[in-house]
This record gives C-alpha cells, structure tokens and sequence, in this order.
C-alpha cells in the first residue's frame, strides 16, 4: 500500500488513533496483519476458493469506494463516540488504558474473524449509556469473580445504585431465517446460551445486565419487529440497534443507536 495504515487510520479517526498513541510496534503489527488478511482474501479469489470472512474497520477505510461518502461518515462517528468516552474518564488511567485495548481490537485485523463490528457495537451502547445524563461509568471490562469480564460497571447518580453492562452483538444471516419460530429459537437460545457462559459460578453484589445488540436487515426488522418487541419481556432485557439512515434535508449519512422500540419507524 502506497499509503501506510497509520495515516489512513489517523484521516479517518484521528481521535482513535491519539488515544491508541503512535507505538511503532503496534502500527507496523496492524500493517502486517492487514496485508496478510488481503493475501488470503486475494488468494482466495485466484484460486476460487471462496471464503468468508467478516469485515475489518479497516476495509472500511480501504476498500468500498462506491460507498465511500456512508463509510466515512460512519468512520466519524465512531472516531467521535470513542472521543466522547475518553473524555468522560481520562482522568482515570486504568480506565483510559482498558479503553485503549479496546480500541487496538477495533483496529487490528484479523485474517478471517474480525471483531472490530463487535467492538463497534461496544463503543456505541457505551456512549449510549453515557448520554443518560444520571449515568456514570466506573470501569470498563469489570472483572467478574468467574474470571470472565462485563464490558462495563455503571452507576446511577441519581439512585447510587450500580449494574454491570455486558454487550453482545449477533449478526443474523437473513438465508438462515426460515420462519418465526426458527428466527425465535435462533435468538433465544444464542442469548440465553450467552448470558449463561457470563454469569455461571458468578458471585458479585452488583446486578448483571446483557444488552443483545442486533445486526439485522430492514426484512428481518419488519417481519419480526412484534416478535423482538415481546421477546424482551420473556428474555428480561432489551434489544439494541445500529442503523444508518441518510438525511435529505441535511444531504448527509447518519448513524443512529438505540433501543429497537425506536426504530418502529422503518417497520
């Protein structure tokens, strides 16, 4: 590339890559791993030995350039709400530390299984949180007494009571979706399978939240939006989306986060 990653990374999101800090060994980490992921997706093709594999924050900032002007104004999101939480606790270094982490994970591509949509999704329910202005976050990747972690402890000023928050992206493919009760069986068990795998030998006086966070296609939304609605009650919790929409008025792309309920509109 005749561009380095760092660059294009620091066009793109500026505020992630100053808070991810300018340490040679990790760049040149990154750089190696994405020109191994575009090897084997090239060699993949020459061969027809065709593969899948998720997508990388950084393809978005590569690759798709018919959908260049969505991209980047999702790029600047992203770079903007990872901001907004930084912001919120760089007086804290552990915290700003485990959110530098969690920003290495968006970036850093991995050869087939990219996690950076996972860590997208992250970023998005935490700035959503702090946007509730009685909300405060205490730490990031709170560490649970099984050894595993919650994305992140939360407390309520207002009632001082804390809840730890753990998010859980699934992306569903719409081919694997033949009927409500498929799609129903799918979810349900993938949540429950999920909060199970967090909570198992737990012990914590804080209460324990997963906040599923769905990848879904507009006919997946307005075929099951009823569905997804009264599955909350049955699964005690509440299903998160993240859906770009582009504005005429203002002539420009914009991403919106929030509770499925608020998306009845594109039903």
């Amino acid at each position: 590339m005749s561009t380095s990653i760092i660059q294009i990374i620091k066009s793109k999101c500026p505020n992630i890559a100053s808070i991810i800090g300018y340490n040679p060994r990790f760049w040149s980490k990154v750089e190696s791993a994405y020109t191994q992921r575009l090897k084997l997706i090239k060699t993949s093709i020459e061969e027809g030995n065709y593969i899948t594999v998720r997508k990388s924050l950084i393809d978005d900032m590569i690759l798709f350039k018919k959908e260049r002007p969505k991209l980047d104004a999702l790029l600047s999101d992203i770079d903007l709400k990872s901001k907004t939480i930084y912001n919120s606790i760089q007086s804290d270094k552990k915290n700003v530390d485990k959110l530098r982490s969690i920003l290495k994970e968006l970036i850093i591509p991995e050869e087939k299984d990219s996690k950076s949509y996972d860590r997208v999704a992250e970023i998005y329910a935490i700035e959503y949180l702090l946007s509730r202005k009685n909300l405060k976050l205490i730490e990031l990747e709170y560490k649970l007494t099984n050894g595993k972690r919650a994305d992140c402890l939360i407390q309520n000023a207002e009632n001082h009571e804390y809840v730890l928050y753990d998010f859980f992206s699934i992306n569903i493919d719409t081919s694997k979706v033949e009927d409500i009760d498929n799609f129903g069986k799918l979810l349900v068990n993938r949540i429950i399978s999920k909060y199970r795998s967090k909570t198992i030998d737990i012990e914590t006086q804080y209460p324990f939240r997963l906040l599923p966070i769905l990848w879904i296609e507009n006919i997946i939304l307005k075929e099951y939006f009823d569905f997804l609605v009264d599955s909350e009650t049955l699964l005690n919790t509440e299903f998160f989306m993240l859906r770009g929409i582009y504005n005429i008025t203002d002539n420009q792309f914009l991403t919106l986060f929030g509770p499925i309920r608020d998306f009845k509109y594109l039903t």
